[in-house]
């Protein structure tokens, strides 16, 4: 009976620190009593539901129940260990380019209906 509770035990699976591109989290997976669950298989999946998703192995859990991930691409990712899944969301190293040039262009064309939006009022 005992084996038998442990083979459907449920796996906790966290992540810390935050996930970042190119830099390693570590993944612990714990069963039901908070215990580490040794030579789990951790699998990942990129963008997990989309056209280009893609999966991958984080590798085996050692004896604390810790896997070493170092994850490659930003975005979310999905964690799976057996049935238990975690989902998290990898920030980039940087913040892209496109995304500052992005953001400076909206500011100036927001001050720039602001300054319209003054002159029209001011010649009424």
């Amino acid at each position: 009976m005992i084996w038998f509770c442990l083979f459907i035990a449920h796996a906790t699976v966290e992540i810390e620190p935050a996930p970042v591109v190119g830099q390693q989290s570590t993944v612990t997976v714990l069963n039901d009593i908070s215990r580490p669950m040794a030579s789990r298989a951790v699998r990942t999946t990129v963008r997990p539901g989309l056209r280009g998703e893609r999966e991958g192995s984080a590798g085996l859990t050692d004896a604390m129940g810790r896997v070493y991930w170092t994850p490659q691409k930003p975005g979310k990712h999905l964690i799976r260990v057996d049935d238990d899944e975690l989902e998290v969301y990898v920030r980039p190293e940087h913040l892209p380019w496109q995304a500052v040039g992005w953001l400076a262009g909206t500011a100036i064309l927001g001050l720039g209906f602001v300054v319209i939006g003054v002159r029209r009022r001011e010649s009424e």
